[in-house]
């Protein structure tokens, strides 16, 4: 799966440009009055959404004044379900023609869910919708989670953003974080990300059946390492600020089923879609057919919401199977395989991203041939001892960075000139391979 940035310039934490950006506006925050702070970053989120992409940078500010007076509409017409409707339509097909026209603005499917949450809690009555205009755009816009979340309430990051406290504290732990996920992501995910685009420039055909699989196994933790690198840069560029974002990344390879390992994942987006999508459908509460049917509904369209593909489909289809088989089933025997159930959710886990990882089915039933031993009718030419020497090293480290390893040994260090030196060494290491080799942007900043 190539996801293509559609002449869009690319802004994500991992590129020179943002370095130089991120540079200059901490100085400008550090030396401004408090009571600048708040519009320093909304200003500052401005700044980034055009850096990204100007006509982009215009569409967000176009999404978030429409959003802005839906608020305010449903908070005082006599009839708010109607604007809602209305609400939610425009955003989706809004989502809808950039996703099929190819015009990329990035983070938009995230942007986009963040906004229908805002006005059906305002439409619930669960939060007041926000007066000022600049308020809600500096709740839509603050960058360090503009582009993949984590989602927060409006009320509760708007509060932060109007008296953001700077401590020495956040500072030290946020650019902890920020730098765990950029070496992570640096020298970590995007090297396992040329493995993968070595299979595809080779031909899926002439690849060996045990390099096959730890292509795509490399292609599986590359996903898990940026989502992990991007959420640690997020929440340490936040702390920089004197933000706290929500945590929502637990451990998700402790889980011991899929249903466990989605809601460790991403709770975020797994809470959006259950609130949002799944209760409103019924929930579990209409017997065992009609659940069925709304989990299968809920992950056709988060398979959508990734892309508009078939294959995006049939990978959610796969999860909502897996999911009905733990809840029917599978579950409870899970629960008493303390070993065989991690391996459980491994194994299925990396075998879904044959789904997710081509939109191209005829290189996908390419693919599948190579994962099956003694099938395929193309010679092999490439075999795994030939191309996996560079490769060790990123393979190994990125299996212990899915453990808290290294964070929880720093943290024990935080106050040591150890600590900072290890990472200084991280941060213009990865600098410096950047700079070199150059870097691929986060896969689901085109999502």
């Amino acid at each position: 799966m190539e996801f293509c940035n559609c002449g869009v310039e690319i802004m994500s934490f991992t590129t020179v440009k943002f370095l130089w950006f991120l540079a200059g506006f901490l100085i400008v925050y550090s030396f401004c009055p408090s009571a600048w702070r708040r519009w320093v970053l909304l200003l500052g989120g401005l700044v980034f959404a055009c850096l990204g992409s100007f006509w982009g940078g215009v569409a967000v500010l176009c999404f978030t004044a429409v959003n802005y007076s839906l608020g305010g509409l449903i908070s005082t017409v006599r009839k708010p379900k109607a604007v809602l409707i209305a609400g939610i339509a425009a955003n989706l097909l809004a989502l809808l023609f950039f996703k099929l026209s190819g015009r990329a603005v990035i983070g938009l499917s995230f942007y986009s869910l963040l906004c229908i949450r805002y006005l059906i809690d305002v439409a619930q009555g669960a939060i007041a919708a926000e007066e000022s205009l600049l308020r809600f755009a500096g709740y839509t816009l603050f960058f360090p989670k503009y582009t993949m979340g984590p989602f927060m309430d409006c009320e509760e990051l708007v509060e932060q953003l109007d008296a953001p406290r700077l401590r020495s504290s956040d500072v030290q732990e946020g650019l902890q974080s920020f730098t765990l996920g950029f070496a992570e992501k640096v020298l970590l995910a995007d090297r396992l990300a040329e493995l993968w685009a070595g299979l595809a420039r080779a031909g899926y055909n002439h690849v060996s059946f045990s390099l096959a699989w730890v292509g795509l196994f490399a292609f599986a933790l590359r996903l898990y390492l940026e989502w992990q690198s991007y959420l640690l840069m997020a929440t340490g560029l936040a702390r920089l600020f004197g933000v706290r974002l929500p945590s929502c990344f637990d451990a998700p390879l402790l889980a011991r089923s899929i249903r466990d390992f989605f809601r460790r994942f991403a709770s975020f987006l797994g809470e959006w879609f259950h609130k949002y999508v799944y209760l409103p459908l019924g929930g579990s509460e209409k017997g065992v057919g009609r659940t069925a049917v709304n989990v299968l509904l809920v992950w056709v369209l988060v398979g959508l919401w990734h892309g508009v593909h078939w294959n995006f489909v049939l990978w959610g289809l796969f999860i909502a199977a897996l999911l009905l088989l733990e809840r029917l089933w599978l579950g409870k025997r899970l629960e008493k395989q303390k070993i065989l159930s991690h391996v459980y959710v491994l194994f299925f886990l990396v075998i879904s991203m044959v789904l997710f990882a081509f939109t191209d089915f005829g290189a996908m039933g390419s693919f599948i041939a190579r994962l099956i031993p003694f099938t395929g009718s193309s010679e092999v030419r490439i075999r795994l001892i030939s191309v996996i020497g560079p490769y060790v090293a990123p393979l190994i480290f990125g299996v212990l960075s899915c453990f808290p390893i290294v964070q929880n040994l720093l943290h024990s260090f935080k106050r040591s000139w150890i600590s900072s030196a290890i990472l200084a060494g991280l941060f213009w290491w990865s600098v410096i391979v950047l700079v070199m080799n150059g870097g691929t942007s986060f896969l689901y900043l085109y999502l």
